[in-house]
């Protein structure tokens, strides 16, 4: 990667409503204000087929006024096919592709120099409500349920905890993924249509021996499920649900002990012993 290479913000949007390209707009206002956004970025949008009427005219001049790139897919088809137009991209230009979601808001100018100066090959953002709670400070696995979420969720946003950069699986609302991370691990699974592709991504990463960080100097705030979160919807929910069903097809014979939160594991390890012990006494008794 060139040193004087500029780094391509990959924004995936969907607009199906006027709030949806406030967002967006919002999001776009604070990387182009100095005050809040310091350093060279080149922005590509990436449009997942906006339904609602106009849309294209509103990015397209949103696009012009924030000076970004736009890419207009034909067909509605899911996060992982849409950032895949931007890494692939980044990759071919030897670029770092950082995936931005259009309901983030950047409140701290210095999160694009954090982010590009830290190590890893994928780095993820310490995320908040606009509350100031904590939205996002990695991910975890919960061997208790089988399923995934934020750690930290709803902690205050100063917890020590929550400020320590961490080799944990992070979010793709916000995350920087080097040219070289991108030739070893590849695009992200487009089998996932809206949900547990950036955690599949991370994990692909671990096994590829690539470096996954959380960095809490990179911050933003996210209005968490204002796009596409809302369950109502019911080609959301249902992309949702599919989406998870594969991951845990994908994963079905992998131990994922070691994204589990330290509870989990501790539990995790009592309720193996135990199993054991019930088997091995099960045995003397037969």
């Amino acid at each position: 990667m060139s040193e004087e290479s500029i780094p391509l913000g990959i924004v995936p949007i969907y607009i199906a409503k006027p709030e949806h390209a406030t967002l967006l707009e919002k999001m776009l206002a604070s990387i182009r204000n100095p005050e809040t956004t310091e350093g060279d970025l080149d922005i590509l949008i990436v449009d997942d087929c906006s339904p609602m009427t106009g849309a294209k005219q509103i990015i397209e001049q949103l696009a012009k006024t924030y000076k970004c790139d736009v890419a207009f897919k034909p067909e509605n088809t899911g996060f992982a096919k849409t950032v895949n137009i931007g890494l692939r991209k980044a990759f071919k230009e030897d670029r770092v592709a950082i995936l931005i979601n259009q309901d983030l808001e950047f409140i701290q100018k210095d999160w694009l120099a954090n982010g590009l100066a830290d190590p890893a090959g994928v780095v993820g953002a310490r995320l908040i409500y606009s509350n100031h709670l904590i939205q996002h400070g990695g991910v975890f696995f919960s061997i208790l349920n089988r399923h995934w979420d934020h750690l930290y969720r709803f902690a205050p946003f100063n917890l020590k905890e929550v400020n320590v950069r961490a080799n944990v699986i992070v979010t793709g609302a916000l995350q920087f993924i080097k040219p070289e991370t991108i030739g070893k691990v590849g695009l992200y699974d487009e089998n996932f249509k809206m949900a547990y592709e950036d955690v599949d991504y991370c994990i692909r990463a671990f096994d590829a021996g690539v470096e996954v960080a959380y960095n809490p100097k990179i911050l933003a705030i996210h209005h968490e499920t204002m796009i596409r979160g809302d369950r109502d919807n019911a080609k959301a929910a249902q992309w949702y649900h599919e989406s998870l069903a594969y991951m845990h097809h994908k994963y079905q014979e992998v131990s994922l002990t070691q994204y589990c939160n330290p509870i989990d594991r501790k539990r995790g390890k009592e309720i193996r012993e135990k199993e054991n012990e019930d088997r091995e006494n099960s045995t003397v008794v037969s």
